[in-house]
């Protein structure tokens, strides 16, 4: 095969691989036009993350729930606003709290990402995952239990298989977005109901 063939497949192979980001919104177009293309095109970056398995993991590769890891590997929710072209949201919550639930976000850019990505709250729960629950499902810090049952978590943790975590991280993801999937226009229509008033105003431009 020629070599500038070669080079254009391999251009072409990566441009198709490649995320679109979000169109900016558009105060005067459809909402739930809008709503339903983000959330289409974020269940696409989920399916490419699941697939990809390049999650945001601890030293020994046990997934954990902080937005980047020290190698800069991203958990679910991060690796949306990354890929839909606001990677700049994923640095403002780093640096405010790695480990912080979006649940608890109510107002700002992240809060606006949200409102206009064609999720509910409750879908992007479901997608960052729990804080409760196995540990080494969902990186909860030692420090948040008391010392006692964080030492034998900690001791217990150190023993699990590693691949099983991670193929744990991978069966939840594909579940999340199967539901999503299945749920589509419901959730379209949830989030649209949900939308405040003034948020597209004051986040076209960006968001």
């Amino acid at each position: 095969m020629p070599t500038r063939l070669l080079l254009l497949l391999i251009f072409v192979t990566g441009c198709a691989a490649r995320p679109k980001p979000f169109a900016p919104w558009q105060p005067g177009g459809s909402v739930r036009a809008q709503l339903a293309e983000r959330r289409a095109a974020v269940l696409d970056y989920l399916r490419a993350y699941r697939e990809a398995e390049a999650y945001a993991a601890d030293a020994d590769g046990r997934p954990l729930s902080v937005f980047r890891d020290d190698q800069g590997r991203r958990c679910p929710m991060a690796e949306l606003m990354f890929r839909s072209g606001h990677g700049e949201l994923v640095d403002q919550l780093v640096a405010a709290d790695n480990a912080e639930r979006l649940a608890r976000i109510v107002d700002g850019p992240v809060a606006a990402w949200m409102a206009t990505s064609g999720l509910t709250r409750d879908e992007i729960n479901i997608i960052q995952g729990l804080p409760e629950g196995p540990m080494e499902l969902y990186g909860l810090a030692a420090q948040e239990r008391d010392d006692g049952e964080a030492a034998a978590l900690a001791a217990a943790e150190r023993h699990r298989d590693v691949v099983a975590l991670r193929d744990a991280m991978t069966t939840r993801l594909r579940g999340a977005e199967e539901q999503l999937r299945a749920e589509f226009e419901t959730g379209v229509t949830a989030a649209l109901l949900a939308l405040p008033f003034d948020l597209p105003a004051e986040f076209a431009a960006a968001y």
